[in-house]
């Protein structure tokens, strides 16, 4: 009787060893899964990304002054005037940036890749603002449709007021009233904040810059017209001496590779001072 009393009571001890046993595995266990799930959420592991990426916004502005210089040394001087910055050299720009760190918003890079690259260059370029104002106006401009088909931009402003307004000055700055102007309603974005007269007059005159036009074989008849008075012709070379004419003086001259497409190379001729004209010399 005594021994199965002994054994009864070592295989009690046995059975409480083993319990807490599994139990102890229990515990480890859901400690580790627990440790992985928060892996996952945070898109450590099994290439998933966070839904919103936490960036030190000291790298993004390094990225916003890194975009100016890169500009800044793209710049060409056009024999007609001002400085461009060639089709090619944007595109090269685009590629440089890495859009999700200055957009968290995958869809907002994209927009700025496919839709309005010199739009954002403009942007960045023209005002010294942090990170956090540019992904406001730029959420802005894919909001309302802003991209870079309605470049070069009209003058919007005189007297503190848009010039195009249909509505009493009293009631303009209620948001609701901002799209009855008779510009396009995208233009509207420029009535929002974070814009001023001041901002946008550095954006109008900064995107000249970005704005020299591209002459193709499908669209020449369409500078048979005058072009905006600020437009940087693309010019890397004229004769300094102009056939002169009585209404207007005709020159010899070379535009930059990038803005001369299905031609290949020729000379062409500009005709000035009464409207632009261009043609195979």
């Amino acid at each position: 009787m005594g021994g199965a009393l002994s054994l009864l009571h070592i295989l009690c001890q046995t059975l409480i060893v083993i319990v807490r046993w599994v139990n102890s595995i229990t515990l480890v266990a859901m400690d580790l899964f627990g440790k992985l799930a928060s892996l996952r959420f945070h898109g450590v592991i099994g290439g998933v990304r966070p839904t919103s990426p936490v960036v030190d916004p000291s790298e993004q502005q390094h990225c916003l002054e890194s975009i100016r210089d890169h500009v800044e040394e793209k710049e060409i001087k056009s024999h007609f005037g001002n400085r461009f910055v060639p089709e090619d050299s944007i595109s090269e720009l685009i590629k440089k940036v890495k859009l999700e760190s200055l957009f968290p918003d995958k869809g907002l890079a994209e927009f700025v890749r496919s839709k309005a690259r010199k739009v954002f260059l403009i942007t960045v370029v023209s005002m010294d603002s942090n990170n956090s104002e540019l992904v406001q106006i730029m959420k802005i401009f894919r909001e309302k449709g802003l991209s870079d088909e309605m470049l070069p931009i009209p003058e919007l402003h005189k007297n503190g007021e848009c010039i195009h307004r249909t509505i009493a000055k009293t009631e303009y700055h209620s948001r609701s009233n901002q799209d009855r102007c008779r510009h396009p309603s995208c233009l509207s974005a420029f009535h929002q904040k974070p814009w001023t007269r001041q901002k946008f007059g550095y954006f109008y005159g900064h995107q000249w810059l970005f704005t020299a036009p591209v002459f193709s074989t499908s669209n020449c008849s369409k500078y048979t017209k005058e072009l905006p008075e600020n437009t940087v012709l693309p010019v890397t070379w004229r004769n300094p001496t102009p056939r002169s004419g009585h209404f207007s003086d005709v020159y010899e001259a070379e535009i930059h590779a990038d803005h001369l497409v299905g031609f290949g190379y020729i000379p062409v001729c500009f005709k000035l001072n009464e409207a632009l004209f261009i043609s195979p010399k």
